[in-house]
Formats: C-alpha cells, sequence, structure tokens
C-alpha cells in the first residue's frame, strides 16, 4: 500500500509539474520469483523508456532485479538511468559486488531519492525540532523512550535497538524522522477536527478516510 501511494504521488507531481513527462507504474508482489521478476523487468523494457525510478526494497529486491535488468540490456548499458527511494539502503551503494558481474555494471551510476519533510524558518516546525533534539539531553528520557522498543524475549536474535550506544540518534532522527512526525501529528488532528464538526463521536474509519483528504501547509492550517 505504501509502496503504491508513493507511486501515485509521482504520478500526481509530474501531472502538475510537467504535465508533458510521460509517466508509467508498473506494481508486483513483495514475495518474488524469478518469473515475477522477469516479467517485471520485460515490461519496462517494452516501454523503451531510459529513466527508471524503483520504490522497492534493498534486501530483498535490489539484487535480483538489477541483475535481470542487466540481462535484458536496461541496466549497466551507459544509456539507461536508475534512481531509486529511501527503501533502498544508501548500503547498497557501498557493497563490493564482484567488478565485471551484471549486479556491479547494473549499479554503475545508480542514484538514492531520499525524502526530505519540515520547511526549517516555520516556528512551530522549529519549535517541534528543538523539542525532540533536547529528549537526548537527559539520562530519564532516553530511558522512557528506550522502554518503549520491544524485546522479543523469545528471540534470542533479536537486537532491540539501543539509544545510548549511538550518541548522534537523536540528531539522526531529527534529520530524517522528526519533519514526518511533524506532518503525521498535524494531519491527525487536523483530520479529527474536522470528522467532529457534525458529529460527537467518530470511529476509526471516519477518521481514516478524514485524514486522507486532509491538506494543509506547515503552519497547521487548512488549504
Amino acid at each position: 500500500m505504501a509502496t503504491r501511494m508513493y507511486a501515485l504521488g509521482l504520478q500526481l507531481a509530474a501531472a502538475k509539474y510537467a504535465p508533458d513527462m510521460v509517466v508509467r507504474s508498473y506494481d508486483f508482489p513483495f514475495e518474488i520469483t524469478p518469473d515475477i521478476v522477469k516479467r517485471t523487468i520485460k515490461r519496462l523494457k517494452d516501454t523503451q523508456f531510459r529513466y527508471f525510478f524503483g520504490v522497492i526494497f534493498s534486501t530483498v529486491h535490489y539484487n535480483p532485479f538489477m541483475t535481470e535488468a542487466y540481462r535484458q540490456g536496461i541496466a549497466g548499458t551507459g544509456e539507461h538511468n536508475w534512481m531509486f527511494s529511501d527503501s533502498v539502503s544508501t548500503s547498497i551503494f557501498l557493497d563490493t559486488f564482484e567488478v565485471g558481474s551484471p549486479l556491479q555494471l547494473a549499479s554503475l551510476g545508480a542514484t538514492r531519492i531520499g525524502a526530505v519533510g519540515g520547511v526549517p524558518g516555520i516556528s512551530r516546525y522549529d519549535l517541534f525540532l528543538e523539542s525532540m533534539n533536547d529528549l537526548g539531553r537527559t539520562q530519564s528520557d532516553i530511558n522512557y523512550i528506550q522502554s518503549k522498543h520491544p524485546t522479543y524475549p523469545s528471540e534470542p536474535n533479536h537486537k532491540p535497538l539501543q539509544i545510548a550506544d549511538d550518541p548522534r540518534f537523536f540528531e539522526k532522527s531529527s534529520a530524517g524522522v522528526v519533519p514526518f512526525l511533524y506532518d503525521a501529528a498535524i494531519a491527525l488532528g487536523l483530520a479529527a477536527c474536522e470528522s467532529t464538526k457534525n458529529h460527537a463521536y467518530f470511529d476509526g474509519r471516519t477518521h481514516l478516510d478524514t485524514f486522507k483528504n486532509t491538506t494543509f501547509d506547515a503552519t497547521g492550517l487548512f488549504r
């Protein structure tokens, strides 16, 4: 669902800001098979496009898809350009692929585009960001947040995140996560207010439907 909404957002943006751009979207199940990979890459090849943007996951999708893209002649050619969302980890591009292998050649020139949220300079956003940064300055705050992380004692191989082991935890979270938390909190609040305009109470479905139709700017006001 999330990947489809991401793709839809790209199509809507292209329609608004680059109406002459031709955009096509193809999806596939998360659990892939070699046949699914071949069919999906063949569909991309048949478009005769040279620019591709993949909303895929590095742990299960990147290697098989990019290897097949090379085999079908739409990656590693010097003429085809591959870009990926931040669901592909930056570590993918740091992997040492065998020189000359299909995967190494297909990855040459590939780029990753990370989503960025928040607009610095807006007082409410700046205050929210400052408050989140302050969380890492007291041990009691760190202990409280740490207590909310799942431990899964029945899973001996699970290693819970240890905030204390990463002195830049809050700094990195502020840069990549907090802006979206701000937007999510404002959107949920505005949707709740809108849901109670004509009713004293609302259920989860009403809240979700209203949330999906809520548009606002970073000051938290309806547009």
